[in-house]
């Protein structure tokens, strides 16, 4: 623990702006002790829009059926989830938070706005929407029933059951919003787990199609299948699609393969076969200027395996560092013991406990 809490102090003095020093806080915390609701407090910006893109689309789906330009909105459950969500949607145009509903919140007022028990509600209701903030999914359950039983219709009552009630967000342009990267002429990017190219067509206007090349790396089967498509389909030139999961070296491993695009990952449970390289064997001494990583939790031994790459041309790095509760000491450690000049930064880009990035650079 002693030794821990040393690189703690150590990597906080790397992070020279607040935002890093609050993510960097908040990762640390959820690596010591677990905690969650801590690590989700202060991941969320409120001087941020987050784009809520489930919520939206309900929104707009109950507008085209209502005329309702700025839908007015109560949050079931007053507690932690519900008031990290007021601040996902407090700025978002589509709708306007009125209060909270919580039967066992002794205070009137949270956040500024009212807080009703359910009979409350029910004695004024007036086709506000529901959105269900309770991340207990029997409760949930309870709730959903009391609501319709109260005779609230049921287009009125929203819940996002894949993140146990947090609405889910993005905010910025992952990889290349940072301010501290400008492109530079003959950009060479690799992009490790490609996914669907998605990002190496994010560097492709991020640079102004000026680049000289893409090395776009993707072991699984179908999403790999889907990146030669968008690669033909897009013409997209000056890429080498490699299929193949980045490493420490070139070897094969065991995959877990999910059935949804993204969150494929090395596992040595999982029943596949993949073949893995390092970025320095396939580069064989060519240099990179960009190299970004999301792969699953295998970002550190991936970065063993670009050690040479990374020394000698000293590359932009991006690299997600929210995998693994350890990653936020482990992968800042590793590229400072690599390139002691980089600086480092952290952004996170999403309502939950994913999109938190590492930026290095010169």
């Amino acid at each position: 623990m002693i030794e821990e809490l040393e690189i703690i102090n150590k990597l906080a003095q790397k992070f020279d702006d607040e935002e890093s020093l609050r993510i960097f806080d908040a990762r640390v915390m959820m690596y010591l002790k677990n905690d969650h609701n801590y690590l989700l407090d202060n991941l969320i910006s409120e001087a941020k829009y987050y784009s809520c893109g489930l919520l939206n689309q309900y929104l707009k789906k109950l507008h085209s059926f209502t005329n309702v330009t700025n839908q007015k909105v109560y949050i079931y459950g007053a507690s932690n989830t519900g008031r990290r969500n007021y601040k996902r949607i407090k700025m978002n145009e589509l709708c306007t938070v009125i209060g909270y509903i919580d039967n066992k919140m002794k205070e009137d007022i949270v956040d500024g706005i009212p807080v009703l028990k359910l009979q409350d509600l029910i004695r004024n209701y007036d086709n506000e929407l529901i959105i269900i903030s309770i991340n207990n999914p029997k409760t949930v359950a309870n709730v959903f029933g009391d609501l319709l039983h109260n005779g609230i219709p049921r287009e009125y009552i929203y819940w996002e059951p894949r993140t146990f009630s947090e609405l889910y967000g993005m905010y910025g342009s992952q990889y290349f919003d940072f301010d501290k990267f400008m492109p530079a002429e003959n950009e060479i990017f690799i992009d490790a787990g490609c996914l669907d190219m998605n990002s190496s067509m994010d560097f492709i206007k991020w640079t102004n199609g000026k680049y000289e090349k893409i090395y776009a790396f993707e072991p699984d089967d179908y999403n790999f299948k889907v990146c030669e498509n968008i690669v033909r389909e897009k013409n997209l030139n000056d890429v080498e699609l490699l299929h193949a999961g980045t490493w420490s070296e070139n070897a094969t491993l065991r995959f877990n393969h999910n059935n949804i695009l993204g969150g494929s990952k090395i596992d040595e449970k999982g029943e596949e076969i993949i073949n893995v390289v390092s970025i320095d064997e396939t580069l064989q001494g060519k240099p990179a200027t960009f190299i970004k990583m999301d792969i699953e939790g295998a970002e550190l031994q991936a970065l063993i395996g670009a050690k040479k790459t990374i020394q000698t041309y000293k590359p932009k790095l991006a690299i997600s560092i929210y995998h693994k509760p350890s990653d936020i000491l482990e992968l800042p450690k590793y590229i400072l013991e690599l390139v002691p000049e980089y600086k480092i930064s952290l952004r996170h880009y999403s309502t939950i406990g994913e999109e938190t990035i590492l930026y290095a650079y010169i």
